[in-house]
């Protein structure tokens, strides 16, 4: 065995520490010490900084404090020297007392998750350096209400997926003139349900806005996407131009999430549907596409639709075009079909349906109360009906409806009082398979109605509207029927002839004042209150039911 000298062994234990030495400088001998956790003492508190957590570069990961206003460090000290933070990490996650922050020049970068939970975080300043604001940055800052974005035209900002989801309270946004990219990975406002406008600096070569919502340019600078739209409303109307500029297409998750959307219009200028632009719009019934040619259709756009839902296109080529795609039938339990049409315009009736309609006071009359009876005179080919009737709001409250034909179903009512019109809508639907045929009058219903206190007089009952549909269709056909009799009227009557709050003989002699006064006498106004039974004159029918009147009141 050869024995190694100790001049051997040296030279050994040199080249070793060289070639060790040699591969720390090729590796990179920074980052051997950037493992290291430095702290920043402010007087706002202490702050962590980590090379490398994360992101590359020096990353804010911890806050240790209790001030709620909060301006960030610009630098932490390495080996003695000051070296720049540029990323804002996850220190203040989940923090529920900040309630300002002000991120200085030189952070270029707000990291995945940054500030989500922040609940009591209202106001952030953003720099001019920034560049990334990553995915659910301000995820859950229900409270923020501001975001001030510094200009700096030299930069370029851009999004992640959803940074401000479920900031709840944010109205109002301007974005910079160096935003670059909104919906790389998609829109930057979902759930922000209470923003109210956005606005894009002056000179920004992408972005703009109109109207508050935020539109992109295509690539070509000829039509305008749809990035957000705000302030939606339930029965929605995209607007066919923007900014001058045709709008050409709906962005990356535009209108993602969104529940209050019940219907939506599309106009005919847009051809182009972004990734999951009208995805898990759940409460969205019915969708109208105006597009005459083949739509191009990214993933997801239709996904989870309302049960039930239905798309409306103007023709074939384009009903075409969706069904292969498949995305509303394979994700909505209630499964969304393709349907060419219009919905604004109601369909013919197969059949024609005749129906003859009236209104009778009931023939029997509870105390408190004032009844009417609705009558089908004749139908052909009847299958649902609706029927809109009118009050005197100071006369009777809503009312009650009771079926009397028991070929029907129960009725659906709906009343409103507006500026002292109380008005009900009343729906019927026949029962079972076929339709219905009257040759003679059939009492359909018996509409109910509490009296208001010390009502006296005619009560009167006006049809304004009767609705028909035949075979197969519903009252949205809205085929007028003949109304026959439009009024109805009970009479309530007064035996406190002299008005003193009193039924007694004083009644029995003011009424023998106008003894054969008619409606047609100029006295009349005065003559009326004689008139106890209603039949436009005071003769003895009215003295008769007087006196039964005074004898039941004082008792004889």
């Amino acid at each position: 065995m050869q024995k190694t000298t100790f001049k051997q062994g040296f030279k050994q234990f040199f080249m070793m520490t060289a070639s060790l030495a040699l591969a720390v400088v090729l590796l990179g001998g920074v980052k051997a010490a950037a493992a290291s956790t430095a702290t920043v003492e402010t007087e706002q508190g202490t702050f962590t900084v980590q090379y490398g957590y994360k992101v590359d570069g020096y990353v804010l990961s911890g806050y240790q404090g209790s001030e709620t206003d909060i301006t960030l460090p610009e630098t932490v000290s390495i080996s003695g020297t000051d070296t720049a933070i540029t990323t804002l990490g996850d220190a203040f996650k989940g923090n529920k007392f900040v309630n300002s922050i002000e991120i200085p020049e030189g952070y270029t970068t707000i990291d995945l998750s940054a500030l989500e939970g922040c609940t009591g975080l209202t106001s952030v300043s953003i720099p001019g350096s920034m560049q990334t604001i990553s995915g659910t940055a301000f995820s859950g800052c229900t409270k923020l209400t501001t975001v001030t974005f510094a200009e700096n035209a030299g930069g370029k900002l851009s999004f992640g997926n959803k940074p401000f989801n479920g900031c709840t309270s944010l109205k109002t946004i301007n974005l910079p003139i160096q935003t670059s990219d909104v919906n790389s990975d998609g829109n930057i406002f979902t759930g922000c349900t209470a923003l109210e406008s956005i606005t894009v600096s002056e000179g920004n070569a992408k972005y703009f806005s109109d109207n508050g919502s935020l539109y992109a340019k295509n690539d070509e600078g000829t039509g305008a996407i749809l990035c957000t739209y705000v302030s939606i409303p339930a029965e929605l109307t995209i607007p066919a131009t923007a900014g001058g500029l045709p709008v050409t297409a709906i962005g990356v998750m535009a209108f993602y999430e969104n529940t209050s959307i019940t219907s939506a219009t599309v106009p005919a200028s847009v051809t182009t549907f972004g990734r999951m632009c009208f995805s898990y719009c759940s409460n969205l019934k019915t969708l109208v596409l105006q597009c005459e040619t083949a739509p191009t259709l990214d993933s997801n756009v239709f996904t989870y639709l309302a049960d039930g839902s239905t798309i409306y296109v103007p023709n074939e080529t384009v009903a075409a075009a969706l069904e292969p795609q498949g995305y509303y039938t394979y994700y909505t339990s209630g499964k969304t079909t393709v349907k060419v049409g219009d919905p604004s315009t109601p369909p013919t009736p197969t059949v024609t349906t005749a129906a003859s309609v009236s209104l009778k006071a009931s023939e029997t009359q509870e105390d408190g109360k004032v009844s009417f009876d609705l009558y089908l005179d004749s139908a052909a080919e009847l299958n649902a009906a609706m029927f809109q009737l009118r009050f005197d709001a100071a006369q009777v409250t809503e009312g009650t409806v009771t079926v009397a034909d028991s070929s029907f179903t129960s009725s659906q009512s709906e009343w409103k009082t507006t500026d002292g019109v109380l008005s009900a809508v009343l729906h019927f639907g026949k029962l079972g398979e076929g339709n219905l045929n009257y040759a003679e009058p059939v009492k359909l219903a018996t509409i109910t109605l509490p009296l208001q206190t010390g009502v006296t007089g005619r009560v009167t009952a006006t049809l304004t509207k009767a609705v028909a549909a035949g075979a197969g269709e519903s009252v949205g056909a809205q085929v007028d029927a003949d109304i026959t009799t439009a009024s109805a009227s009970v009479f309530l009557p007064s035996y406190d002839v002299n008005g003193d709050g009193v039924i007694d003989l004083k009644d029995i002699a003011e009424a023998q004042r106008y003894y054969q006064a008619a409606s047609t006498d100029a006295n009349w106004t005065e003559a009326q209150a004689a008139d106890v039974n209603g039949d436009g004159k005071v003769d003895m029918e009215d003295y008769i039911a007087l006196f039964h009147a005074v004898v039941a009141a004082m008792g004889w």
